[in-house]
This record gives C-alpha cells, sequence and structure tokens, in this order.
C-alpha cells in the first residue's frame, strides 16, 4: 500500500507538459537566446540574460538561426533575469513586471533588483490546430509566479508556476536539449 501527496501527482502529471488552467499540452522542443550581461539599474551590468521558449511543436528557425516562426497548439516564453553579469545561474526567478521601471529611481530599481534573480516577462501563446503556425495564436502575458531552471545549457529543466494575466493558472515542466538561437 502507497500513497502519493497532491503535490507528487501534480508533478508526474505535469513532467514535459503544460497544464494551461485544465488543459494539459505535451511540451516537445525548448530554446533559449543568450542576450548576455545588461544592466537592470546602476550604470554597470548587473545580471545576465536569458529568454526561454518551450512548445508542444517544433521551432522554425532562419538561415541566420533566428526565430522565424513557432508550429503548434503552444508556447510558452520566459525572460529571465540571473543576478551578476558574468553567466547566467541556474536558480529560482519570480516574475517582477518591468512595466514601471522607468518612473523608477535608480535607488528604487536597485533595491527592486539587486543580488535578484527575476522573471520580467513571460507569455503563453494558444493555438487551435496541431502543428500550425502560432503567428496568430491567442497571446496571454504572465502576471505573477516563478520559473525555476536547473542543469546547464544545452540541458536544462525548466519548471513553471506561474499565474496568467486572466488569471488561469500554468504549471509543467520541460528537461531536456535546448537549441541555442540568435536574436
Amino acid at each position: 500500500f502507497t500513497s502519493c501527496s497532491k503535490d507528487e501527482e501534480n508533478e508526474v502529471q505535469t513532467s514535459n507538459a503544460l497544464l494551461v488552467d485544465a488543459t494539459t499540452y505535451t511540451l516537445a522542443k525548448g530554446a533559449y537566446i543568450d542576450y548576455p550581461n545588461t544592466m537592470l539599474y546602476g550604470t554597470t551590468n548587473t545580471h545576465y540574460n536569458y529568454e526561454f521558449l518551450t512548445t508542444d511543436g517544433s521551432i522554425v528557425v532562419n538561415s541566420a538561426n533566428e526565430l522565424e516562426d513557432i508550429k503548434g497548439k503552444v508556447a510558452i516564453f520566459v525572460d529571465l533575469y540571473s543576478a551578476g553579469a558574468t553567466s547566467f545561474k541556474a536558480g529560482n526567478y519570480t516574475f517582477v513586471s518591468g512595466a514601471n521601471d522607468g518612473i523608477l529611481t535608480n535607488a528604487q530599481l536597485k533595491t527592486k533588483y539587486e543580488n535578484k534573480s527575476v522573471c520580467q516577462y513571460g507569455t503563453v501563446l494558444l493555438g487551435t490546430i496541431a502543428n500550425a503556425s502560432l503567428g496568430n495564436a491567442v497571446e496571454i502575458d504572465i502576471k505573477s509566479g516563478s520559473v525555476t531552471i536547473e542543469g546547464t545549457k544545452p540541458n536544462f529543466k525548466i519548471i513553471y508556476d506561474l499565474v496568467l494575466v486572466d488569471n488561469k493558472t500554468v504549471k509543467g515542466s520541460y528537461s531536456g536539449a535546448f537549441a541555442l538561437i540568435s536574436d
């Protein structure tokens, strides 16, 4: 006789899958863009930026290895800023909106971002036809939650625990080789 806690059951159901509200999608591909170091406050670089993409379909790049299209029923983008300007680090990234950063003072920005790894932007694309372009998909932005990154490039595990602006929840994970694509 064995039993599983609710958390253990949820983990099994969302491995290499994305649960958006009550719909589960099987994730098949992952990619990331290395934007290197960037400045979130002050006058020197403070963070290292990767943008991650996972989808149930395919990721189409052009001859310059730039993202051209995503084909599938779902894709999720998250823009992650790792504390420290020298390299991207695995860890937990809490969603923090950067929408009002332009009106904050440098001291306020430093308080907001110093020594913190954050997810500053993210969106979910929802389509209706498997393997069709997500160019005209419904796009729903992230408003809160966290993303956890495990591993090192190119073999990452990304774990989502998010809430969208329409209050739908997004939970799941994808583990595998992530393709490096260009900006």
